[in-house]
């Protein structure tokens, strides 16, 4: 079974690069450029790492990385 990356990265110069990278390596990837994204796709598809952007679009990396490990369901 492939891992799943969660890219969260509003550059999507940066989101493309890296994606390309992590394919060509057996990963699957899913994308997220908003914060509101993060959580629906954490929720949905419980992938099994996140890539976190510390500044993403005007929200603070550092506050989603502590809210997603406050939550049972995405801490590990």
């Amino acid at each position: 079974m492939n891992k799943k990356i969660l890219i969260a990265e509003d550059d999507k110069a940066i989101s493309e690069v890296v994606t390309i990278i992590l394919e060509q390596e057996g990963f699957r990837t899913v994308f997220a450029d908003k914060e509101e994204t993060i959580y629906k796709i954490l929720k949905e598809q419980e992938p099994d790492l996140m890539l976190l952007d510390i500044w993403l679009g005007g929200s603070d990396g550092g506050k989603i990385a502590k809210t997603v490990k406050s939550n049972k369901q995405t801490k590990h």
